[in-house]
């Protein structure tokens, strides 16, 4: 139970909720509605965030600091620049665009103590753009513009490069998802070529070659993604599978896993007798007689700086026969609400409407047991 509730709050923090029982599960967390990671950002091991001026979910005894105290809207916020700046987009003059502040002093480390800020506007004059996410390696930001084209930028701002136009239109704020690749090299994003606004796919778009691929192709509704397994799957929702309402709106939905590495999509079926099996096949690692003994301080202040910033390996994404690499991880369809799957892929955290209310639960992926870790 208590590696459940520690996996939780991973999870949690994951999702960008703080308390688990207080914003997850009672949050009215809904298919379609639930909060976006968008609307609040983190930096480094947690030692930052921000969050949008209407978001009240600081713990007692936390630091909060208002950085922005302007009379027009401001919204989805994501660092760059390893914390020492902040992209969100804003109204300015009746028009929303992408702006960015940052650190003014080299010497100030985090804008919670920070004396001196400096504001300048990122996209271009005439342009509507919303939703900026910085990407993971920091070179990139991607945002909206004008509801129907996803743009990705240079943070030097020296060059720019549309990836989807004409495919997607946006009817309401907040209502397209794109997401970065660990390794910064492709973006999932919804994708209306097929099936409508209202039964979207998704799409993946390779950044360096502009190429765009529908890999779910389903003819139902598909969305709510995240990368997976460093890069080497997604997950997503979809209620192709769950009942639905033929005379009007409303349909169960299930969460998949669908796997870009044949390797890791083996390593994720194989049985626990197998894995005991490979564990034992396994060659053992090599041993370093450096890293044995004591290290210098020379050593120790290089693995202080690799830990500071960790760069994803670039991973290789094999899209042939897709079909044959999904899975199904929820046991049955429901009305589900956030989820999240561990970084080992071994549990999956997920709301789901219990008895008497909402339910915080965990599913084992290879017992097929499922827990309630908070009612």
């Amino acid at each position: 139970e208590d590696d459940d509730r520690r996996h939780a709050e991973a999870a949690a923090h994951e999702l960008g909720f703080e308390d688990v029982a207080e914003n997850l599960v009672h949050d009215e967390v809904q298919h379609g509605h639930r909060r976006r990671a968008g609307e609040a950002a983190a930096v480094g091991q947690g030692e930052e965030d921000a969050r949008n001026g209407g978001d009240d979910r600081a713990d007692a005894g936390d630091v909060v600091q208002q950085e922005r105290g302007q009379p027009e809207q401001e919204r989805g916020v994501s660092f760059g620049d390893e914390g020492r700046s902040l992209y969100y987009a804003a109204e300015r003059d009746g028009e929303w665009a992408i702006w960015k502040t940052e650190l003014a002093k080299k010497e100030d480390k985090y804008f919670t103590f920070s004396y001196e800020t400096k504001e300048s506007r990122f996209t271009k004059k005439g342009q509507t753009c919303f939703q900026p996410q910085v990407s993971p390696d920091g070179k990139w930001v991607a945002f909206l513009r004008d509801r129907t084209e996803l743009v990705i930028k240079s943070t030097s701002g020296s060059k720019e490069k549309s990836l989807l136009k004409g495919i997607n239109y946006s009817y309401q704020d907040g209502d397209q998802e794109f997401s970065w690749s660990p390794d910064s090299r492709y973006i999932l994003v919804n994708y209306q070529a097929n099936g409508g606004w209202n039964n979207t796919d998704i799409a993946l778009i390779s950044v360096d070659k502009g190429e765009v691929t529908n890999i779910t192709r389903s003819g139902y509704s598909d969305g709510d993604f995240r990368w997976a397994l460093g890069g080497k799957a997604m997950t997503w929702m979809s209620d192709k599978l769950g009942f639905r309402s033929h005379g009007s709106w409303g349909a169960e939905g299930d969460i998949f896993a669908m796997f870009f590495d044949p390797k890791a999509f083996g390593e994720f079926v194989r049985s626990k007798e197998e894995e005991s099996i490979a564990k034992l096949l396994a060659p053992e690692p090599a041993k370093d007689a450096k890293k044995d003994g004591k290290r210098d301080k020379k050593d120790k202040k290089d693995e202080k700086k690799d830990s500071a910033k960790v760069e994803a390996k670039p991973v290789e994404l094999n899209l042939e026969n897709l079909e044959d690499k999904t899975l199904r991880l929820t046991p049955f369809s429901g009305g589900y609400g956030d989820y999240y799957l561990t970084e080992d892929g071994k549990k999956l955290y997920f709301v789901r409407r219990g008895d008497k209310g909402r339910d915080l639960c965990c599913i084992d992926i290879k017992e097929r047991e499922i827990k309630v870790v908070r009612p």
